[in-house]
C-alpha cells in the first residue's frame, strides 16, 4: 500500500470535486445507519469527556487558538488511520471500512498518505458536507469531527489552511526581548 505525502495538504482555497466516478452510494438503510449512530453516541461522549479531563490534568505540548471557519476544509480531506490490524486480519478491515463509509458516510479520495508519524492514512471525505461548508449529520457526526483539531502528545498537530485555527506552543520559549538582563 503506497503512501503519499502530499496530495492531502492543500495551499488552495479551493475545494476539491467529488471523484471521477462519482460519490459511492451507501448500502446500509439510513434508519439503520440513525440507529447504530445513536447507541453508540453515548458511548463515544464518555470517551470524549475522558480525554478532556486528562488533557486538563496533563496538558499537550501545543494548543489551539482560533475557531472554525466553517468552510468545509476538513471534511475534504480527512486522515484516517490504518491501523496495522487490519492488514491481518480481513474481517476486521471489512467491518473497518463498512463502519467508516456505510455508517458515517464517509469516502475514499483514491489515495493514501503518510501521517504525521509516518504511519498509513487513508484521505477520505465526508459525503455530509452541504454547499455552506456546515455538516448534514451534525448531531451525530463520528469523534473524528468532533474532535478536529485533534492535539496528540507525540506530534505537532496538522491543520489545512484557512481553517481558521492556529497552532500555538503551550510553553513558548522567553524571547529576546523579554529577558532581562544584568
Amino acid at each position: 500500500m503506497p503512501a503519499r505525502s502530499h496530495h492531502w495538504r492543500t495551499e488552495s482555497s479551493q475545494q476539491p470535486g467529488p471523484p471521477p466516478e462519482g460519490i459511492p452510494p451507501q448500502r446500509t438503510p439510513a434508519p439503520l445507519r440513525f440507529a447504530l449512530k445513536a447507541l453508540v453516541l453515548p458511548f463515544m461522549l464518555l470517551d470524549l469527556v475522558v480525554q478532556k479531563i486528562i488533557q486538563t490534568l496533563s496538558p499537550p505540548p501545543y494548543k489551539i487558538t482560533g475557531g472554525c471557519k466553517q468552510r468545509g476544509h476538513c471534511c475534504h480531506y480527512i486522515l484516517m488511520q490504518w491501523p496495522p490490524i487490519l492488514d491481518k486480519w480481513p474481517w476486521f478491515r471489512a467491518f473497518w471500512l463498512w463502519w467508516h463509509t456505510d455508517i458515517h458516510g464517509f469516502y475514499s479520495r483514491g489515495f493514501d498518505a503518510e501521517g504525521p508519524n509516518g504511519e498509513v492514512v487513508k484521505v477520505m471525505s465526508c459525503r455530509y458536507l452541504q454547499k455552506d461548508g456546515r455538516c448534514g449529520q451534525y448531531p451525530l457526526r463520528p469523534a473524528i469531527c468532533r474532535q478536529w483539531p485533534r492535539i496528540e502528545f507525540t506530534s505537532r498537530p496538522h491543520l489545512l489552511k484557512g481553517c481558521g485555527y492556529q497552532i500555538l506552543p503551550r510553553n513558548p520559549p522567553p524571547s529576546d526581548d523579554n529577558t532581562i538582563s544584568k
